[in-house]
């Protein structure tokens, strides 16, 4: 019996990973960079291209994004690592294979944290992800720190779970030190990748507390404090050890390029009551928003019985409350939506938000995570439904079934992107006719053809009055002989043809060839340096 149950566990495990590879495979393809992609891809998306496959000394600079402090740039630290140590150059479709493939591995790191139902999660996670659109599938482009983000959030999640349920026996002693230390860095990549983890770290970690108490785990038999403290230790070591890290990143940029490249996050006080109205029109206006609102009644419902029992010492409903939150579904549900509600809290109090028009890439995690916690109350109050019903089981595989029926049906279709094909036909002319050569243009005709390129790169560098993700390369123009400056783009063009003399970066630059080249909308002529 014993190995009729492990070679169907083993069976089914197969079958289940058997649909996330496939699930993966088509995310791979539809989400990958194209002329024939669900995602764009542009100039903010082409900085970690060219971080990944920099060839210059790693620094502090490197740590995060390009010119801003934002975005953690551990993942494009790692691509260097390969790139430097095989000469393998990332393309811009290979860094996004990357990055899909480990947002997937999130949703095997979630359904992990409920045995009892993670298929179900997993799926719950996978409809989401891929099915909500209305954010432009912006989790999937390069150009945000979210999917990096959330892959680590969740693993450290799971490791703070592990390191609550490991026995502190001798034993286990080693592998609850190995859980603390994983608890520290996956928490680090997360903050490292967006300081907005804290708050979610935070509160995911009083959920575990509290799961702990509720549970009664006979090696956690000691007070609130001692449990908080235990997970708290390794959240606030990635905090002070990112911190730390962020203060010599601001030296080092000062020092060499005499702007520390902060990110102000500042509270917007006196905007407050506008930012709210504005993030709830925003959530409104999404076809999902019966989930979120859904999400948000069963949360409100819930509290306003723990009150109710409190209030009246009714022990029973109490005992019932304390089983229900003992269930790891449960636990998900609350830490799906409590994720989704901090994440909008934020995108309300910090001014950056209203001061980008409340852009939706903001609440890509609450579009993320609130429809999960949806997800799992329906599949929650399904099974409640069922509980007694001898289909029980064939009730649950049929809804599952269904439910990979319709992301398969549903799952994102390509649309042509002019754009991408008239970048990538330009970037390789410009690498057959003048490989490694300064590009002079605006911002967002200058990062995106150099990352296109496949080899023998031009060096990017926008005009001295646009935003130059790359400082070190204004001394690049004040020592070229030759510079090729893309003139119709960057409105630089006097009645259709390039200025004579050009100065850039305080350096003067003179026109030899005016038609140097024409492509994709594109226009470039070749200056050389006026002494």
């Amino acid at each position: 019996m014993v190995r009729v149950s492990t070679a169907k566990t083993t069976v089914l495990t197969l079958a289940a990973l058997a649909v996330w590879c496939f699930f993966l495979w088509r995310a791979l393809d539809v989400f990958k960079p194209g002329a024939n992609s669900a995602i764009f891809f542009n100039s903010d998306c082409a900085i970690p291209v060219l971080m990944s496959n920099d060839d210059r000394p790693v620094t502090i600079f490197n740590l995060y994004y390009y010119g801003v402090d934002r975005i953690g740039g551990w993942p494009f630290l790692f691509g260097q690592i390969v790139h430097r140590s095989t000469g393998y150059r990332w393309s811009d479709r290979s860094l996004s294979a990357m990055q899909t493939s480990w947002i997937f591995i999130g949703a095997l790191v979630i359904a992990g944290l409920s045995r009892k139902d993670r298929v179900a999660v997993a799926v719950a996670f996978l409809l989401t992800l891929c099915l909500h659109g209305e954010t432009s599938y912006q989790i999937f482009t390069l150009s945000v720190p979210y999917g990096w983000q959330t892959t680590a959030l969740l693993l450290s999640w799971y490791s703070l779970r592990h390191l609550f349920d490991a026995e502190p026996s001798k034993s286990f002693q080693s592998r609850r030190t190995a859980w603390f230390f994983l608890a520290f860095w996956f928490s680090y990549l997360a903050i490292w990748g967006s300081v907005a983890s804290i708050p979610f770290l935070l509160f995911l970690l009083c959920l575990e507390v509290g799961r702990a108490h509720l549970k009664n785990l006979t090696h956690w038999r000691a007070s609130l404090l001692r449990l908080f403290t235990t997970g708290l230790i390794p959240i606030a070591a990635a905090t002070l050890a990112e911190r730390l890290q962020k203060i010599n990143y601001y030296r080092h940029s000062i020092k060499h390029y005499g702007f520390d490249f902060r990110t102000r996050f500042e509270l917007d006080v006196g905007h407050l009551g506008e930012n709210l109205k504005a993030q709830v029109d925003n959530v409104i206006r999404l076809r999902w928003w019966p989930f979120h609102l859904l999400a948000t009644l069963s949360a409100l419902t819930v509290v306003c019985i723990l009150a109710y029992a409190l209030f009246r010492k009714r022990n029973e409903l109490q005992g019932k409350l304390k089983a229900m939150f003992t269930d790891d579904t449960v636990i998900l549900i609350a830490g799906t939506y409590g994720i989704a509600l901090i994440n909008f809290v934020l995108t309300v109090l910090v001014r950056h938000v209203r001061a980008n028009s409340y852009e939706d890439r903001y609440l890509i995690l609450t579009s993320l995570f609130g429809p999960i916690s949806a997800l799992l109350i329906l599949y929650s109050i399904f099974n409640i439904s069922v509980r007694r019903s001898p289909v029980r089981k064939f009730a649950q595989s049929f809804l599952l079934v269904a439910a990979l029926i319709l992301l398969w049906v549903k799952f994102p279709l390509k649309s042509y992107r002019p754009a991408y094909q008239g970048f990538k036909e330009t970037a390789l002319l410009l690498a057959q006719k003048s490989p490694n050569k300064i590009l002079l243009g605006d911002y967002w005709g200058t990062y995106v053809l150099a990352a296109l390129q496949p080899v023998d790169p031009l060096t990017p560098i926008p005009l001295d009055e646009q935003q130059n993700r790359m400082p070190w390369t204004r001394d690049m123009v004040r020592q070229a002989d030759q510079v090729i400056v893309e003139y119709r783009r960057s409105r630089l063009a006097e009645a259709g043809q390039p200025p004579l003399r050009l100065s850039s970066y305080g350096t003067s630059l003179r026109l030899v060839e005016p038609r140097w080249l024409e492509s994709a909308g594109f226009a470039f002529a070749l200056y050389v340096r006026d002494d």
